[in-house]
């Protein structure tokens, strides 16, 4: 990957966890397709790859937020902890 691919890669994720929805769709749009792919050569059948594929971009969709404002909880609560210890 050269460069200036995985700078645009790296700033497409942030936008994504920043809660783009813009990002979000252009990240789905890159890797929709290898996913698929990936995933078909062990399944072997167009409905299960289906299936996996979606489950996977929309599990990520529901945990990367949930996952960012845990990180931001602990580190706030990790900053006080310090602060008032």
């Amino acid at each position: 990957m050269h460069c200036e691919t995985i700078e645009k890669q790296r700033k497409i994720l942030l936008s994504v966890r920043n809660g783009s929805e813009k990002a979000y769709q252009e990240l789905y749009e890159q890797w929709v397709s290898r996913l698929y792919g990936f995933v078909f050569q062990y399944l072997k059948s167009k409905d299960a790859t289906d299936d996996v594929v979606q489950e996977t971009f929309y599990v990520y969709g529901l945990i990367v937020p949930i996952l960012i404002q845990t990180f931001r909880l602990n580190h706030t609560y990790l900053r006080l902890h310090i602060i008032f210890s």
